[in-house]
């Protein structure tokens, strides 16, 4: 049980803010609701009329509608799972690669970085040269 929690912890601490937000966001419309017109807030048309008249305009796109909707909840879904998806890709590699592979991998890793390196040093003389 133990693991469960420290491995989705920093996921449920993120859900109880947003939910404590939510909450406080509907409590504060609850009690705003019907006091509209005291704050000086008239309008002629209930919400439901709004949605209403603005679906007309919207019909024609509805698959556009539907893909947007489609893709927005394929990416929340993503990078909610994403993390635990590399987590488990980073323990079948540890498992796979033993110490001795892990250091030629990190010596050939960071020579592959070393034009970049070296361009960015340049780079940087470069700009105090022409700053200077």
């Amino acid at each position: 049980m133990l693991e469960f929690v420290k491995d989705y912890l920093p996921l449920l601490i993120v859900g109880g803010i947003i939910g404590a937000f939510t909450g406080i966001f509907i409590i504060a419309y609850a009690m705003v609701r019907n006091k509209k017109e005291a704050m000086g807030f008239e309008r002629n048309m209930d919400d439901s009329e709004i949605i209403r008249r603005l679906m007309v305009y919207a019909k024609p796109h509805w698959k556009s509608f539907l893909l947007v909707l489609f893709i927005m909840m394929f990416s929340i879904a993503y990078d909610i799972v994403s993390p635990i998806i590399v987590g488990n890709i980073e323990e079948m590699i540890d498992a796979l690669i033993t110490a001795d592979t892990a250091e030629k991998l990190k010596n050939g890793v960071s020579f592959a970085f070393l034009p970049e390196e070296i361009s960015r040093y340049m780079e940087s003389l470069f700009m105090d040269v022409r700053n200077s």
